[in-house]
């Protein structure tokens, strides 16, 4: 299902897969926003660390963490999650992905379940250069989008949950 301006897809009762499928397409599309191309050519962003660092902390610091309600995931484009200014794993993962494509940076999309997760089944999503650069902004912030706690939040760049128990990676080679 999508929303009337086409900005955010639903997915209601889906699959990781699925939603795996539509962050690759949306990241695929998005690799062209004027935001990202803007951002690259302004700050002269490459594939380093560094630049990584920036693109990691610029998004971390305008997109918030807000889950979505319960058995349903909103997929939204790079427009969208900027002019919402929140988003959950799925968004910053759309953004993040696109600006590596962006680059020219090789990369996975991972999907991943850890154990002793309340619910068990994969939950997460993130991205990951084959150089092994985590992409996570949703380490750091309030699980549950308390908008009280945003001043405490804090952006972890390059960090990775261990352990993983189980792992699906989408490659990507722009």
């Amino acid at each position: 299902m999508r929303f009337r301006n086409a900005e955010i897809e639903v997915i209601k009762n889906g699959d990781q897969m699925a939603t795996l499928a539509l962050v690759d397409k949306y990241a695929e599309r998005e690799k062209n926003h004027p935001f990202i191309i803007d951002s690259i050519r302004k700050y002269g962003l490459n594939g380093s660390r560094e630049s990584l660092n920036k693109i990691f902390q610029a998004i971390f610091n305008i997109v918030y963490f807000f889950p979505d309600p319960s058995n349903v995931q909103y997929v939204r484009t790079v427009n969208r999650t900027l002019k919402d200014r929140r988003g959950n794993c799925v968004d910053y993962s759309v953004i993040f992905s696109a600006f590596l494509r962006a680059l020219g940076v090789p990369h996975v999309i991972r999907i991943v379940e850890y154990p002793n997760q309340a619910q068990p089944g994969i939950s997460h999503i993130y991205v990951q250069t084959l150089n092994g650069i985590n992409l996570d902004a949703v380490i750091g912030q309030d699980q549950n989008g308390n908008e009280a706690n945003r001043p405490i939040r804090r952006g972890f760049f390059d960090v990775e949950i261990q352990p993983i128990k189980k792992k699906i990676d989408k490659k990507v080679y722009p």
